[in-house]
This record gives structure tokens, sequence and C-alpha cells, in this order.
């Protein structure tokens, strides 16, 4: 295992929007900012290398539809992760992995505001399904963890060896304290 400390840098966007993401440095980490990640080549060495997509989509960009069957949920996914994208639905984080393709794909979206559509995403489990459908292709991922984490937590949005797919939105409830998260894998 590796531990990091984080740096926190925040962006503001034209649009008024704030985000805030680690500047990650490999050092040991105290206890209060500790966040422990899996050690391996791939996590080191891509988390900042681009997916294999040649061109990356523009903001508001309709990628496709993201049902989960578990919540009943049926969401468009747009390109990018500001309020105005996830007012419309679930957002692409830019740069990371299109469904199917190697690598990590990564996307959020509101829990209490808009159409909210992970407003119970904390009743995912464990082999729960979440499908997306992208022009005529369809790829079902499997849950396989769900945890919850610190805003800074850059990391779930590093790239991965395998086909990979990465929801988050802030928790608990009508706050922005923290992020659940919930990772799944591609199966069909």
């Amino acid at each position: 295992m590796l531990r990091i400390r984080s740096l926190v840098v925040a962006v503001i966007f034209a649009t008024g929007s704030l985000i805030a993401f680690p500047a990650i440095s490999a050092v040991e980490a105290s206890k209060s900012d500790e966040i422990v990640i899996p050690h391996n080549r791939d996590t080191q060495s891509n988390h900042n290398k681009k997916t294999p997509t040649a061109r990356l989509p523009k903001e508001g960009t309709r990628l496709g539809v993201m049902f989960i069957p578990k919540l009943k949920v049926r969401s468009s996914i747009v390109e990018g992760v500001t309020d105005p994208m996830f007012d419309i639905g679930m957002g692409h984080w830019p740069g990371t992995a299109m469904p199917g393709e190697r690598g990590n794909a990564v996307y959020g979206g509101h829990r209490t505001a808009g159409p909210r559509p992970l407003y119970d995403v904390q009743r995912l489990r464990r082999g729960d399904s979440i499908i997306i459908l992208r022009g005529l292709k369809r790829y079902k991922y499997e849950v396989i963890a769900t945890r919850i984490v610190k805003p800074t937590a850059l990391w779930i949005t590093y790239q991965t060896s395998g086909k990979t797919l990465t929801l988050f939105t802030c928790h608990p409830r009508h706050s922005t304290k923290q992020r659940y998260v919930i990772q799944a894998i591609l199966r069909k």
C-alpha cells in the first residue's frame, strides 16, 4: 500500500463552478489527511494519462443514457462534471475512459438537486448492475465496491488497466462534506 498526502488545489471555472482536487506527492501522510490506495504500477504511473480516446467531447455533449435498475434510475449522460452538467443528469469526468474502453470511466451526479439520479445510491450493493447505452452499444457493469471518501480524493478518477466504472456523489444527503463512491467492473 502507498500512503500519500494531498494538497488541495482549487479551480474556478468561468461558469462560477468550483472544483477542488489534490496535487499528489508520494510522502508519508499524517493520520489526519491519510488516503490509502492500492500500490501498483498502473495506479502510480498512469493516473495522469489520458484515455485512448482521440478527441475529447465538448462540455455538455450528450454521451448516452445510464440505467441503474435497483434504483429505478434512467439518466442522460453528458460530458463534464460541473453543476450545470449535473443539472442535466450524470456527468462524465473529462479525460477518463468512455464506456467499454480500457480504463476507468468516471461519472458524477447530484443526490438532492436537479434530477438527482443518485438520491438512493446507498442502496447499491456488490453484484448490482449499472447499464450504459451509448449509440447502439450496451455496456453492463457490476458493482464491486462502495465507499465514502473525502471530497479531495482525486484517486477515484485514476485510470485502471481493466474496464472499470466509478460513480460519485455528495454524502451525506444535503451536504458536500464527503463523497459516496461506487466502483464497478464491465461484465458485458
